[in-house]
């Protein structure tokens, strides 16, 4: 009998992706709870070992033009929702923080926030503006 490398398909690699994600993320929360960094990095780098071989074992797949279009118009509707929603809630926060000044540091953390996202956006969108453009 003849071994077939590729014994799974995109959708089944995807379940064992969101597993091994899901994995990672409670060990790391509890390594982070336990105050152990060397259990957090023996699981990230499992779950990274995890991934590489199911992938390799995986059919490739063909993306199309659709598929390509449908992210980034995905990701810019994000981009756009959380930094719109982090600085309403900064903005709620450090007027509700007169009152409470926890509130108004969470509020100007989240603004710092905001400011990062936009900043790491923009500086990608002129990186890749350079190189394509």
């Amino acid at each position: 009998m003849f071994y077939n490398k590729y014994i799974m398909n995109y959708k089944t690699f995807k379940k064992i992706k969101l597993l091994v994600v899901a994995f990672v993320s409670i060990n790391v929360s509890l390594a982070v709870s336990w105050s152990n960094a060397v259990w957090a990095i023996v699981s990230i780098f499992v779950g990274i070992l995890f991934l590489s071989l199911f992938r390799k074992m995986t059919k490739e797949v063909i993306v199309d033009e659709r598929t390509i279009d449908i992210g980034n118009k995905a990701s810019n509707f994000a981009y756009t929702v959380t930094t719109s929603v982090l600085a309403i809630t900064s903005l709620l926060l450090m007027i509700a923080g007169e009152r409470y000044t926890y509130l108004q540091t969470l509020g100007i953390t989240f603004s710092y926030l905001v400011l990062f996202i936009v900043g790491t956006y923009s500086l990608a969108f002129y990186y890749l503006n350079k190189k394509m453009g």
